[in-house]
């Protein structure tokens, strides 16, 4: 694919499984004949010097969501977004893999990405940081943190388990919502997304008409209605995606997007981030060169 070689970026504290596939995936690689080095994904210093030195090469994230989320921050931070990205999904969610259409069975998706040319996906810039597939506020972030002790045992249910532990006690924050300038929603909310991709927590259709491609983003905001009946009801709703239906539930899509209000927790691409009072997310229209199929598959 005219790339000088592979950078295999895995976490090293993986183990059982995980670290056989990440092994087989290395082999299958260097079976193409290309150089492959192997760097760890929580060693932001080492990390960033592979990036550097990488002259040409293919940044291959054996991981998950949040480990894309990593190298993406670490490749806006060093200037090398030059770089193609491959993506073998070894998380719980892989929701970035679902929107590219990727195979979700790791040894799949090594086989595929050699033979695939990178296109051009979107990011969503905000607050100083980068996001690949999605940030949510308010209860998306402490359902995260409530479904993290249940991800090794009960996998994807453990997110929508964490959503309604976290349903039943969270409180509303008073948030304004504008989106290209224009206020979709000011007063009580339980949670406000920005999505590059359709599905968050392992399939959930919170964004179902995002693509990653368009130049947009989409966002979905809930009010606070029916107390923690209301939010059980937008929670079965969003695992299909019919939740923009709800009466107290707004869409909108759009460049820019900017969130004010009380401090509220966000849960990007899997890792939650503090408390913050005001939120700006801005798409930057193909900055990620993902190998991924030739046709997006909600086309």
């Amino acid at each position: 694919m005219g790339s000088a070689g592979y950078l295999l970026v895995a976490n090293p504290a993986a183990g059982g499984t995980e670290e056989e596939l990440v092994g087989v995936v290395h082999a299958r690689l260097a079976a193409t004949g290309a150089a492959v080095t192997a760097v760890a994904s929580d060693d932001d210093a080492a990390l960033d010097t592979a990036l550097r030195d990488a002259d040409g090469d293919c940044v291959v994230v054996a991981g998950g969501d949040g480990s894309v989320h990593r190298v993406a921050a670490r490749l806006h931070a060093t200037g090398r977004l030059d770089l193609e990205l491959g993506l073998v999904p070894l998380g719980t969610g892989n929701d970035l893999a679902r929107g590219a259409g990727l195979p979700l069975d790791p040894l799949d998706a090594a086989a595929a990405l050699t033979t695939w040319r990178p296109r051009p996906i979107d990011l969503l810039a905000g607050n100083g940081r980068v996001v690949v597939n999605a940030v949510h506020l308010g209860l998306g972030a402490h359902a995260a943190r409530a479904a993290s002790r249940w991800k090794a045992r009960l996998g994807t249910l453990a997110y929508p388990l964490g959503a309604v532990v976290a349903g039943t006690w969270v409180r509303p924050w008073q948030l304004r919502v504008a989106v290209d300038g224009r206020v979709v929603h000011e007063g009580t909310t339980v949670l406000a997304g920005v999505g590059n991709g359709r599905t968050i927590g392992g399939g959930t259709r919170m964004f179902p008409r995002a693509a990653l491609d368009d130049g947009l983003a989409d966002v979905v905001v809930a009010a606070s209605a029916y107390g923690r009946v209301g939010r059980a009801v937008f929670g079965h709703a969003a695992r299909a995606g019919r939740h923009g239906r709800l009466p107290w539930v707004r869409t909108a899509r759009g460049r820019h997007v900017a969130i004010e209000g009380e401090p509220v927790a966000g849960n990007a691409d899997g890792e939650v981030w503090a408390a913050t009072a005001g939120w700006e997310v801005t798409v930057v229209p193909g900055a990620l060169r993902l190998r991924r199929p030739p046709q997006h598959p909600w086309r």
